[in-house]
Formats: C-alpha cells, sequence, structure tokens
C-alpha cells in the first residue's frame, strides 16, 4: 500500500492519515502496515526503523514498536537521535 511521504514536522498527525487509510483498506496484519509505513520513510527516520529491519521477527507487533520509537524521536535534538542510532 502507498502511503503519504513521511512527514517529520508532524509524525502524530502522519500517523493519524496512515491509519485511517489502513482502516479504509482494511489492512490489519502488521508486516503489511510495517512494510507500507517503511517505505514511505525519509532516511533519518529509516535509521530508527532500523533495528526491526534487521530483527522484524522478533518483534511480535512491529508496526507498533515502529511507531512508537519513532512519535517517541520526534522532538530529539540531533545529538540524542544519534544516540539512539549509535544505542
Amino acid at each position: 500500500m502507498k502511503l503519504p511521504p513521511f512527514d517529520r514536522s508532524s509524525i502524530s498527525r502522519w500517523f493519524e492519515r496512515v491509519e485511517l487509510l489502513f482502516r479504509i483498506k482494511k489492512i490489519e496484519n502488521d508486516l503489511v502496515k510495517f512494510g507500507s509505513v517503511v517505505q514511505a520513510l525519509d532516511p533519518a527516520s529509516m535509521a530508527i526503523a532500523r533495528k526491526y529491519l534487521v530483527d522484524w521477527d522478533k518483534y511480535p507487533n512491529t508496526y507498533q514498536f515502529l511507531k512508537t520509537d519513532l512519535l517517541n524521536h520526534a522532538g530529539k535534538s540531533k545529538m540524542e537521535k544519534i544516540q539512539v542510532i549509535l544505542n
């Protein structure tokens, strides 16, 4: 499913739009949601998503984990984001 481009300036609103699209299209599968979001991410956000791409099968709700991480790191400074990526 093609999603609107990821909007780092308003991540919570972007996810509201995305989840509405999932409901309209009746998409409930976690991996389909996860894959759709990953396709829409910008390079900086892909760094946050990387751990889920490598070990997606270790997370039972990969989409929700990714969404939570993106929301939590949205307001962080560049240095804080680098620390998250390095850890």
